[in-house]
This record gives C-alpha cells, sequence and structure tokens, in this order.
C-alpha cells in the first residue's frame, strides 16, 4: 500500500504544480475514476466524509444538526448547475461558488 501511496502522492503533486488549465482537470477527473475504481466508490466516500465532518464539526458550522430536515436546510447539497462542473456544495455556499466558477 505505501508504494501505491507514494505514486499517488507523486501524481498528486505533479498536477498540482501545474498551471490549473483544462489538461489538469482532465487528469484529476481521471485520477479520481481510477482511485473510485481501486478503492471507494462515491457513496462510501461520501458515507465518510459524513462521518468526519460529524466527528470534526461539534459546533455544526458545517453540517445540520436536525435529521432529515432535507431540501429546506442550509446544508443540503446541491450540484453546481453549469455544465462541465461537478462540484457539489451546500446551498448556504452556492452563491459564493456561482461567482468563482469556472465553468459558467
Amino acid at each position: 500500500f505505501s508504494k501505491n501511496q507514494g505514486t499517488a502522492l507523486s501524481r498528486a503533486s505533479q498536477l498540482f504544480n501545474q498551471k490549473f488549465d483544462e489538461d489538469v482537470a482532465q487528469g484529476l477527473e481521471a485520477r479520481r475514476a481510477e482511485l473510485e475504481c481501486r478503492y471507494f466508490s462515491k457513496d462510501e466516500r461520501s458515507a465518510l466524509v459524513r462521518l468526519a465532518v460529524k466527528r470534526l464539526d461539534p459546533e455544526f458550522n458545517l453540517h445540520c444538526n436536525r435529521h432529515g430536515c432535507g431540501e429546506d436546510c442550509e446544508f443540503y447539497p446541491l450540484p453546481c448547475p453549469h455544465n462541465g462542473c461537478h462540484e457539489v456544495l451546500s446551498q448556504r455556499h452556492h452563491n459564493r461558488h456561482h461567482a468563482v466558477c469556472r465553468f459558467k
């Protein structure tokens, strides 16, 4: 595993040392797809992130303290509406992302 981890870190390092352009975005997407196939699915990653946020955010600055509040919640996750953007963020941060989204 450590050999694979070193390879993943070196690949990521190479990507982030380049100017962020379409080639880098495609490279990141390809790497994300590769990791998803080899390690955790999107649903598994989402579950792990939810657990981490709950553990690391006891003051509820990043997640809701009400169970099942749904689409009315400021933390309800929404995909960016712009074609080509794969960001998913809470309603609370949608306007901020919209102002800087490079796909609009």
